[in-house]
């Protein structure tokens, strides 16, 4: 399948299933940061990290929450 294949619904589906998983990650490297803050050796400031990565999933969440807003995902079917 090329470009010319992908409809407009299939595109804006697949850019919603990016999006939450996006969210995800943001999740994941915000526990991460917060385990490793209580037990890495390493020196780096991890809670700081912790916090910009719930900052930018707060952020995301609220935008993908507009995109969505009226228009079905194939992610909710």
């Amino acid at each position: 399948l090329g470009p010319e294949d992908a409809s407009d619904g299939a595109v804006r589906d697949m850019l919603q299933e990016v999006a939450l998983y996006s969210l995800v990650s943001h999740l994941f490297w915000a526990f991460y940061s917060l385990i490793q803050a209580q037990y890495s050796p390493i020196d780096f400031d991890y809670i700081p990290y912790a916090r910009r990565r719930l900052e930018r999933y707060a952020a995301d969440r609220d935008s993908l929450r507009e995109l969505r807003v009226g228009r079905p995902s194939a992610l909710c079917r």
